[in-house]
C-alpha cells in the first residue's frame, strides 16, 4: 500500500516479509488509488493467523520513499503501535 500524506510524505507499507507470494490471498484492500483517506480510515485487512499459518512473517515494514526531503523523520519506538497511535514524526528541511 502506497501513500501521499499532506505533509508530503511518500510512504510505502507492506504487510508481512515475501506476502507477495501469496498472490493477494488473506488480504482485502479497502482503499483505491486516488483514494483520500483520513485518521481512522481502513486501508487493508489480513487474516493475520492464516498468513502466519502458511509460514510468513507478519511484520509490517514502513519505508519513507522520500526521506532526503525531510530534515528529520522519526518513528515510535517499539515493537507494536496501538490502533490510531501516531506511528511517524517528520520535520520539512
Amino acid at each position: 500500500m502506497a501513500l501521499h500524506t499532506n505533509e508530503g510524505l511518500d510512504v510505502l507499507i507492506h504487510v508481512g516479509l515475501d506476502t507477495y507470494k501469496l498472490g493477494g490471498r488473506h488480504f482485502k484492500v479497502c482503499a483505491s488509488v486516488g483514494d483520500e483517506v483520513k485518521k481512522g480510515d481502513v486501508l487493508i485487512e489480513f487474516d493475520r493467523d492464516a498468513i502466519t499459518a502458511e509460514g510468513y512473517d507478519i511484520t509490517a515494514p514502513i519505508l519513507i520513499c522520500n526521506s532526503v526531503e525531510f530534515s528529520s523523520i522519526k518513528g515510535k519506538v517499539g515493537n507494536t503501535v496501538g490502533e490510531l497511535e501516531q506511528l511517524i514524526t517528520a520535520r520539512e528541511r
